[in-house]
């Protein structure tokens, strides 16, 4: 004889706003000791469910050689089945590294917002696999599709002193001229701004006679309210010629080279005349020389 089965009564129940539920009807046995009558009961479990779809739209960008940035739409609504709490960002070196989960929570006012976390502490140069997760109280729901992102190379920062250099231009527009059969005049234009590299301390003349006498120099100081203004120097004693700029680091290039050549002394009773004997032109560096020898080719280096 087969035992009566009860009838189940009908169960009212509190049901939670968005919430999907799987019924579960489990049955019971009762046996009775001192009877032959067998009696069933029924149990009705309500179990919520976990999120059944992925977070939506994810990307990944690195950000340095240490940081990835990760983004991201929520779930589905219909596919949320119950409110989320958070979001899981699981993350992995590759080829081969441990996977490291990083938690973000989120409130009721937050369900259907864009989440954004960003991975630090990483590895320099090395891909990423990431992919994102939501839960619910009650598990988690799917992980999105793993996306690959390399993280930046490191860019090696230098502390720099920058130390000023020597002028990397020659003085401009140099001129000479002879003034006797000992001296010679020469003039020139300062290096152009750019190419001081900071403040003109003054200029060398080198010059020395034709062909082969040693080089002298003679300088010029100069002031900073003198660094723009034309500047001019008379060569006595001449030997042979040239000019450039210096700075406290150093000496600049030399301008081009140019000859010129003394005037020879004629005695006529008890005058002297000085007679030209050839156009000449010099060269003018920072640098400067004393001139010297009358009647003479000179040349400024």
């Amino acid at each position: 004889m087969y035992p009566e089965v009860m009838s189940s009564p009908i169960v009212e129940m509190e049901s939670f706003k968005y919430m999907k539920y799987i019924i579960v009807l489990i049955c019971q046995m009762v046996v009775h000791r001192f009877c032959d009558n067998l009696t069933f009961g029924h149990t009705l479990l309500i179990l919520p469910l976990e999120p059944s779809s992925t977070p939506q739209a994810v990307t990944v960008s690195a950000t340095s050689s240490k940081s990835i940035f990760v983004s991201w739409d929520p779930v589905i609504a219909d596919d949320r089945n119950g409110i989320i709490k958070g979001y899981i960002v699981n993350y992995q070196a590759l080829p081969n590294g441990y996977i490291v989960a990083k938690i973000l929570s989120i409130t009721n006012e937050e369900q259907n917002n864009r989440q954004t976390v960003t991975l630090s502490n990483l590895n320099e140069f090395t891909n990423y696999s990431i992919g994102v997760l939501a839960f619910t109280v009650f598990g988690n729901g799917p992980v999105s599709v793993g996306q690959v992102v390399e993280t930046l190379e490191d860019n090696v920062l230098l502390n720099l002193t920058i130390l000023p250099l020597e002028p990397s231009g020659a003085p401009q527009a140099v001129t000479v001229g002879v003034t006797s059969s000992r001296s010679i005049s020469v003039s020139w234009h300062p290096v152009i701004a750019e190419d001081r590299n900071g403040i003109i301390k003054g200029y060398k003349i080198n010059y020395h006679a034709l062909p082969n006498n040693y080089v002298v120099t003679k300088f010029l100081n100069i002031t900073k309210e003198q660094q723009n203004k034309r500047q001019t120097v008379t060569l006595d004693n001449l030997n042979d010629i040239g000019v450039l700029a210096f700075t406290a680091f150093g000496n600049g290039p030399a301008s081009v080279g140019q000859v010129v050549e003394t005037l020879e002394d004629t005695t006529t009773g008890s005058h002297e005349t000085e007679i030209p004997l050839e156009d000449v032109t010099l060269t003018v560096t920072a640098c400067g020389a004393p001139l010297g020898s009358k009647g003479k080719k000179y040349i400024l280096d």
